[in-house]
C-alpha cells in the first residue's frame, strides 16, 4: 500500500509537474493542481473507452 501511495504522489510531482504550478494564491494553486488531475483522469479514462493493451500508461501523453 505504502508503495502504491508512493507511485502516485511522484507521478503527480513529475508528471504533472505540481511542484512548478505557479499558482501565487491558495485558490491559483488548487485551480491548476485541479487542471492538471483532470487532464491526467482524461488520459486514463481515454486509455480505457479505446481499449488500450496498457490501461495506466500516460507514456502517449507526455511532453
Amino acid at each position: 500500500m505504502r508503495q502504491w501511495i508512493e507511485a502516485v504522489i511522484d507521478t503527480l510531482k513529475g508528471q504533472l509537474s505540481l511542484e512548478q504550478h505557479g499558482g501565487r494564491t491558495p485558490a491559483g494553486v488548487f485551480a491548476r493542481t485541479g487542471q492538471r488531475l483532470l487532464a491526467l483522469a482524461a488520459g486514463i479514462w481515454h486509455n480505457w473507452t479505446t481499449d488500450a493493451a496498457v490501461k495506466r500508461s500516460l507514456i502517449a501523453y507526455d511532453h
